[in-house]
């Protein structure tokens, strides 16, 4: 393919938000339709236990705490992160993409991680992010933002090129009127 693309991004709260939703919400096609399963068999079971008991109880309580905490928890955890984290938030992270697959180097950190492209699991495209899996729950986020549109364009074919069917995008482009 021959082609070379550099990038670079500061990390930002909204950089982890986005990959933290993406793992509990749109990684799995299915989870966010499991979730609101989940919440309809909560509101089902509520009114329920009211028809026949005339009031709620504890069984319904525990339901409606785990539907909660279901919904709530990785919200909540990604949020304190966000406010805790010195090692991710405002760290500049520089990409270069090529042939030998996608190099990351951390500035502050001083790190830098080659990923060849047969190591990586999948890459998933969103409205605003790639995210590349190097394993199920081990993710790296690279934001759109750092790429020009020339380069975006490079990149996706250079994606389709090495992952193949491990490249799949996760939204429906905006048409323009």
């Amino acid at each position: 393919m021959d082609i070379e693309i550099r990038a670079e991004a500061v990390m930002e709260g909204r950089d982890y938000l986005a990959l933290a939703h993406f793992m509990t919400y749109s990684k799995n096609k299915n989870s966010m339709m499991l979730n609101l399963l989940l919440l309809l068999v909560a509101v089902v079971g509520v009114y329920a236990d009211f028809m026949v008991n005339g009031k709620m109880t504890f069984i319904t309580i525990v339901a409606v705490l785990a539907v909660l905490v279901t919904f709530l928890l990785p919200e909540y955890s990604a949020r304190r992160f966000v406010r805790t984290d010195k090692k991710f938030i405002g760290h500049t992270f520089r990409y270069v993409f090529n042939d030998n697959g996608v190099n990351i180097l951390d500035a502050e950190a001083g790190t830098t991680a080659l990923h060849a492209w047969a190591a990586i699991l999948n890459m998933y495209e969103t409205a605003g992010y790639f995210f590349l899996f190097l394993s199920r729950q081990n993710a790296v986020l690279i934001p759109k933002r750092c790429l020009s549109a020339e380069d975006l364009a490079d990149f996706r074919e250079m994606l389709r090129y090495h992952l193949e069917s491990r490249y799949e995008v996760r939204y429906k482009e905006k048409k323009a009127k």
